[in-house]
């Protein structure tokens, strides 16, 4: 439970995944991300499945 539940639920609840989704939307606009070359991604099973070991390299995109 990343945000808890009941009396004690965090209060960032909403406001944490829109703030991540304007992040992205702001990144992935001016960078194109991709996966390191030659990268083994695999999942690790925690509270919510992720991946292991993922580096993301950073290109700028073509200036519209």
């Amino acid at each position: 439970m990343p945000f808890g539940v009941g009396k004690h639920k965090c209060v960032g609840d909403t406001y944490a995944p829109a703030e991540l989704t304007v992040s992205i939307a702001s990144i992935t606009r001016r960078w194109k991300l991709t996966h390191q070359p030659g990268a083994r991604v695999r999942e690790v099973p925690w509270t919510t499945v992720q991946p292991a070991d993922l580096v993301m390299v950073a290109q700028p995109r073509p200036a519209a």
